[in-house]
């Protein structure tokens, strides 16, 4: 008995798919469009349709898998994404000391990447905030009020690489 449908066997290689007819048997490889097949290339039978069936090179459980739940949701379970870490990084911003205007909004001043607790990030957090007095107080000559500008430190947690 003749099925008038015809199946995809695998995928060979750049769009190019192999085909096979359900009445004749006969196989070919054909990069098509996105229209179904309208009739058999070898036995010229006019197909009722396309048969759903997995590609000889798919593991049956990831085809149930995609079936059930989705193609995408089975590429995600063969190819996990791994989430990027956590890092402490250190936010600095550039005010007018007198009228507390923002010069320069918060930005990243540097990353404590590796094995940072919050302890230990406080701590960095806490020499730079000194190493910024430190230059103040070398500065403190100039005494004119009306150009003098504070650095303000925040400690921040980010995500990934930047």
């Amino acid at each position: 008995m003749a099925i008038p449908k015809y199946q995809q066997v695998r995928y060979t290689d750049d769009g190019c798919y192999e085909y096979q007819c359900l009445s004749c048997y006969a196989k070919w490889e054909w990069r098509g469009s996105s229209k179904p097949l309208q009739f058999c290339m070898c036995c010229g039978l006019k197909f009722e349709g396309h048969h759903e069936s997995r590609d000889s090179d798919m593991p049956r459980w990831r085809f149930d898998y995609a079936k059930l739940h989705g193609e995408r949701a089975a590429w995600d379970i063969q190819f996990p994404k791994t989430r990027p870490k956590l890092c402490w990084v250190i936010e600095k911003k550039l005010i007018w000391r007198k009228s507390k205007e923002v010069i320069d909004d918060w930005k990243i001043a540097n990353f404590l990447y590796g094995r940072y607790t919050a302890t230990s990030a406080l701590a960095a957090l806490k020499q730079m905030r000194q190493e910024e007095t430190d230059e103040d107080e070398d500065d403190w000559m100039q005494n004119d009020d009306n150009w003098a500008t504070d650095t303000l430190f925040r400690l921040a947690r980010h995500r990934g690489a930047f």
